[in-house]
Formats: C-alpha cells, sequence, structure tokens
C-alpha cells in the first residue's frame, strides 16, 4: 500500500522537485508515534491547526494559500511511524508511456501523478482500485465537479463502499484548494450549496481554514502589501453618453426584431459593467433555445440577435476602455471593429448599426483629442511606472485588465517595448460571480 498524491498537469514539474523526494513511509499511518531515528519535525501552530483533522484520520479538506500547500503535504508525510525508506515516484503524461503504473505503486511508498493517469489506469485493469492506496491527496480540489478525474476517482471510491470495509478504503486527504470557489452561485445559499457539493464529491468530513492562529499565518505567510492610490475624475464625460445613447438605440432595435421574453430589461446603469456582459451572455444563451415552429423565422431572429449582441459588447467594452484608458483608444477599438463588420456579409441590420456610428464618429473624434478629456487614472499609471523604473530597472510588473481591448490601449499608449522591455506583463482576465478569476486568461 503507498500514499498517493495527485495533482493538476500544470504542477506535475514541480512534483519532480519536491521536498516529499526521498521521504521514508510505512504503508498504514500512525498518529501520535515516532521512530527513534526520524522524529516529527514540529509545525508552526496555523500549519497544525490545518493538519488536525487529517492526521486525526478524517477526510479533509484544507483550504489555505497555495505556496502552502506542498508544505502542508511534506509535512504531514514527515509526522508519520516510518519503518523503512521509500523513495517518491512521479509519474507524468513524458513518462507514462514508458512506465508501468502497476509496478511504480508496488515499488514505491509515495506516488505523486496526474489524477488522469489513475483513471486510464484504471480503465485499462492494470490499476484495480483506490484501496491500494493508504492515503489518497488531491491538488487543486476546487476542480472535482463535472467530468474531472478526480470526480472519476471519486465516484469509483464512493461505489467500493458497498465492497470494502471502511478500514480497507483511503483516507481522502488532506484535499487542498487556496479557494473553493462559488461556482455559478448568486447568492450566499446557492454558495454554500456549491462548496457542500464540493465536499460530497470529495467525501469530506472537515473542511478547515485557519481560525485559530491567524497571527502566526500573517507572521509566516507572504501577503502582498496593497496600496491604493486615488484619482480625480475625468472634468467631462459626454464621449460615455454617446456611446450609452447607442447602446440603448441598439437595445431598442433587438427588441424589434423579437419583443417575447427572452430579452430581458437591463439598467443603462450597468452600462460598461460586468453585470451587463453577464447580461450579453444570458441573453445569447436564451436565444439559442428559441423554439418557432417557423424554423427559417427562428434562424433570422437568433441571427439577428446575436450581431446585435455582438455590437453591444463592443460598445459596452468601448466604455471600459474610455473609464480605465482613453477616448482615442476606445473610439480606434470601435472603429476597427465596424471597419471589419464592413469587410464581412454586410447586411441591412449592420448597415444600420454601422451608420448610427458614423453619425456620432466626428463629435467622438473631436472629444477623444480634446486634452482636457486625458484620463487621470492613465496618467496616475504612467506615473507609477516610471517612477518603478527609474528607481529599479530590474522591477517586474504584472498589470491585470478588464479586456483584451484594454490590452491592447495599454501597450499602444505606453509602447511597452521601448519603455521596459519584456518586464512588464499584461494580462487580461474575466471575473465571474463575487470576483472569483475564471481561466479564461491571455498574456500578451
Amino acid at each position: 500500500m503507498a500514499l498517493c498524491a495527485m495533482i493538476p498537469p500544470e504542477l506535475a514539474s514541480c512534483a519532480e522537485q519536491s521536498h516529499l523526494r526521498d521521504l521514508p513511509f510505512r504503508a498504514k499511518v500512525a498518529i501520535g508515534q515516532s521512530s527513534s531515528v526520524y522524529g516529527p519535525k514540529k509545525a508552526h501552530s496555523y500549519k497544525a491547526e490545518l493538519m488536525q483533522n487529517a492526521m486525526n484520520g478524517k477526510n479533509t479538506l484544507i483550504c489555505t494559500e497555495t505556496v502552502r500547500e506542498k508544505e502542508i503535504i511534506t509535512h504531514l508525510s514527515k509526522q508519520q511511524e516510518y519503518v523503512q525508506i521509500c523513495p517518491v515516484q512521479g509519474i507524468s503524461g513524458e513518462t507514462v508511456a514508458n512506465t508501468s503504473v502497476e509496478k511504480v505503486i508496488q515499488d514505491n511508498g509515495i506516488i505523486v501523478l496526474m489524477p488522469q493517469i489513475l483513471v486510464n489506469s484504471s480503465k485499462e485493469e492494470s490499476l484495480s482500485s483506490l484501496p491500494i492506496f493508504t492515503l489518497v491527496i488531491f491538488g487543486e480540489c476546487h476542480n472535482t465537479p463535472g467530468n474531472h478525474p478526480y470526480n472519476v476517482l471519486m465516484t469509483r471510491h464512493l461505489e467500493q463502499r458497498f465492497e470494502y470495509s471502511a478500514n480497507q478504503l483511503p483516507q481522502i486527504g488532506p484535499s487542498l484548494t487556496a479557494s473553493v470557489g462559488v461556482g455559478n452561485a448568486k447568492s450566499i445559499k446557492e454558495t454554500i450549496e456549491h462548496i457542500c457539493t464540493l465536499s460530497s464529491y470529495l467525501d469530506i468530513q472537515a473542511l478547515c481554514t485557519v481560525r485559530e492562529n491567524k497571527q502566526d499565518l500573517q507572521r509566516y505567510g507572504n501577503k502582498p502589501k496593497t496600496h491604493v492610490r486615488w484619482v480625480k475624475m475625468q472634468v467631462q464625460y459626454h464621449f460615455a453618453d454617446i456611446i450609452s445613447g447607442l447602446m440603448s438605440g441598439a437595445e431598442v432595435l433587438m427588441r424589434k426584431i423579437y419583443s417575447e421574453d427572452t430579452i430581458s430589461q437591463i439598467n443603462k446603469n450597468d452600462f460598461g459593467t460586468q453585470n451587463y456582459e453577464h447580461w450579453l451572455v444570458a441573453t445569447q444563451k436564451k436565444c439559442r433555445l428559441l423554439q418557432l415552429a417557423d424554423k427559417e423565422k427562428e434562424s433570422s431572429i437568433c441571427r439577428h440577435i446575436f450581431i446585435c449582441t455582438e455590437h453591444l459588447r463592443k460598445f459596452d467594452h468601448a466604455l471600459i476602455t474610455s473609464e480605465d484608458a482613453c477616448f482615442e483608444g476606445a473610439l480606434v477599438y470601435l472603429t476597427e471593429f465596424f471597419t471589419n463588420v464592413k469587410n464581412g456579409p454586410y447586411k441591412e441590420l449592420e448597415k444600420q448599426l454601422t451608420d448610427k456610428l458614423e453619425e456620432k464618429e466626428p463629435e467622438l473624434t473631436s472629444l477623444s483629442k480634446e486634452e482636457s478629456n486625458e484620463n487621470p487614472k492613465l496618467e496616475e499609471l504612467a506615473c507609477l511606472l516610471d517612477k518603478a523604473y527609474c528607481y529599479n530597472p530590474q522591477t517586474h510588473t504584472l498589470l491585470l485588465a478588464k479586456t483584451r481591448a484594454l490590452v491592447a490601449v495599454y501597450l499602444r499608449q505606453f509602447n511597452l517595448s521601448s519603455l521596459v522591455h519584456p518586464l512588464v506583463v499584461l494580462m487580461f482576465f474575466r471575473g465571474s460571480t463575487f470576483g472569483h478569476m475564471s481561466p479564461n486568461m491571455s498574456s500578451t
């Protein structure tokens, strides 16, 4: 029997460098005892608090900082009563083709691998079941729901409860994550349901965060410092009023195409926000579910609503760009989009939307060139970067932007290629409800 630590693919390379390498291991976990040769290492109080339930044999989910996860695995392993030396063996996607998973498990005490490898081995019947392990550790366990390999393995584990006695089944956890997330929750009640569902997938008996030893965590944790800089608002914002007017006009046009409940109401105050983006996505989803007796009409309505929502999305991103960067960048973004529209299947609906923008384009251009409309946010950001790189040319900066359009504007505005070379990384992220960061991320 062995300990199995499972990690997502992006962490696989780190596993082979883990401090778990060449640790001794005893198959059956013995708590509160120590070998005369290998004594347990004293943990910081916050680590001891996080690990207590797992050390007592409970299936545990630990929610802690990402950098602490490997330390906890290492420390948990070192607390066992050791009777023999067993090296750690890692299996990755690069090595699995030339590796016998069954033999690796038989010959080693601690195995670090990606969960899909274990799933594949189970399908090929080279690995009978999870009960061959004593302890199973899941890294990044918030990924478990759905068809994730963690869920596949845990479904089999729960089914095996009817085949094996409790002492024959492995202990699950600590399962580790920096955040359990909220899924698609839009309320506290739905958030609690999400966490409970995740816990049920992992057969969790205890969910642990640091509560009693927060000072110890802060003392040894690497918490980044936050500095908030206050800036003045733009003197006048007529640019945004024009864009908002174009958005209202596009919404009216969309409701003329189809006025039923498929298109819900949205507050004008949501223009230029993530809420408006969510509304656009929801409208497109409802449209895809639309069913009419006249299929040709159904197809036409869906196509036209999709065109309107995509134009509204561009207007929404232009508002965000004008607020966080500059009017000129927002106008360039819109102009490029409508130029591409003209070069595509340019039909009556596209022409109506384009004509509306072209009517306002001279006024928008004039506003974008007025010095009084320069964005204080952008000026402050430029000042911060100048100071940072004058003080230390080797400064590394990660600049997060709300949209891809903002990334492009920042690149143009600061001319980063000549200012700070590769030491500034611009990234786009899209936050979901409650600000949980989604995997939809790109860098420039």
